[in-house]
């Protein structure tokens, strides 16, 4: 065995190639051997030195290492708007909290305070989970750097699908048929979102160089989010095909160079400007207040409606798992409702076939010798059968 339990300690004892690496966990539970093991071997795979340097990370709190880990792992590793909400995280959440806290400190104990603390400010579950991604991810590259030994165990919460709002197809109309008439300049951002499903920033950030008309066409490439354009969501580029609708109004503003969608200085236009002139749209139209992330959801639950494979549309939206795509497909009530009805025939046997009525009564003897009778009774009838 590689875990051993020596004057009530417990010890890891392997052999890699002629070397054998002895060394006592640093956390005397089982479970805390077996990841120390899983740490050790995931060194010499990497070639890296097994020796630790304890004193140091000793001394380092987790302020000092987080505020390292973005400067060098977050700005060299994800994209301008991750970073941005990484270092709110940390700023307003995080470092207040365990700041103080050398690395070491950090056990689940402190993790759950901290979901309680959170909690009790107010904040929802799935933002308290957004903090713990972030904690986790700054936690597990200080113990492939060396800083800690092993990584405290974090349970996120467990939340339920957040409820989303969609129009429904009158709905549409009805908005694109006032904004076609009052506010034309933001009518055909209103349709490019209730047709492709792109996103506010894939909205923004959409460039004439992603439009190609001869194919009907859109490469959805860039993302605008918080003035920072990037690449989209997931990092992946997706291709959306033009309805008939989109191909006309792309061609009448069609231009070769910038932004699709300008603002007043000539640039993309800004989320707080399309926010503002939606909200007012909604309200002069006699519709409720909606935001511009309801046009994506219209656009996936419109498809499911008609019958498009759940398939289909979890890469017209650019999901990365199925499990997300899965949310419509209550859109799709003909697949359950035909599945369902399967129940009405269950149990209706043909009367004709077996000359009784549903819920007789059979008592069945058993025969004595092989080729004996057995009698069969059936509303008071005897019947013969072979066995």
């Amino acid at each position: 065995m590689s875990i051993r339990l020596l004057k009530g300690s417990y010890w890891v004892d392997f052999r890699n190639g002629f070397q054998r690496v002895r060394k006592r966990s640093p956390v005397q539970t089982l479970a805390a051997a077996k990841d120390y093991e899983a740490l050790l071997r995931s060194r010499l795979m990497r070639g890296e030195p097994l020796q630790e340097t304890r004193e140091p990370s000793a001394k380092t709190t987790f302020a000092e290492f987080a505020w390292e880990w973005h400067e060098t792992y977050v700005r060299a590793n994800n994209k301008a708007s991750e970073q941005y909400i990484k270092a709110i995280y940390l700023r307003v959440h995080l470092v207040p909290f365990f700041g103080n806290l050398p690395l070491r400190d950090i056990s689940s104990e402190s993790i759950e305070r901290y979901k309680g603390k959170k909690r009790a400010a107010g904040l929802s579950d799935t933002t308290i989970n957004h903090h713990l991604t972030t904690l986790m991810k700054c936690l597990r590259c200080a113990q492939e750097w060396g800083r800690i030994p092993l990584l405290p165990k974090v349970r996120k919460i467990k939340t339920a699908p957040p409820p989303f709002d969609f129009l429904t197809p009158p709905e549409s109309e009805q908005l694109l048929r006032y904004a076609r008439l009052r506010e034309p300049t933001w009518h055909d951002m209103i349709l490019l979102g209730l047709r492709t499903g792109m996103r506010r920033g894939e909205l923004l950030g959409l460039q004439w160089a992603d439009v190609d008309l001869d194919k009907r066409k859109i490469t959805v490439r860039h993302s605008l989010v918080m003035g920072l354009l990037s690449c989209p969501k997931n990092y992946r580029f997706r291709y959306l095909p033009m309805t008939q609708e989109v191909f006309e109004m792309l061609s009448e503003r069609h231009s070769q160079t910038g932004y699709v969608f300008q603002g007043e200085t000539g640039g993309a236009s800004s989320p707080a400007t399309i926010d503002r002139n939606l909200r007012r749209i909604c309200k002069q139209a006699g519709m409720r207040h909606i935001h511009w992330h309801v046009f994506r959801h219209t656009f996936a639950s419109q498809l499911v409606t008609a019958g498009v494979p759940l398939t289909v549309v979890k890469e017209l939206m650019g999901h990365a798992d199925i499990k997300m795509t899965t949310r419509y497909s209550h859109f799709a009530p003909s697949l359950y409702d035909s599945a369902v009805n399967v129940l009405d025939t269950l149990g209706k046997l043909d009367t004709e076939t077996l000359g009784q009525p549903m819920g007789n009564r059979a008592e069945i003897t058993a025969p004595t010798t092989y080729d004996q009778f057995s009698i069969i009774r059936l509303n008071g009838q005897q019947k013969q059968a072979t066995v």
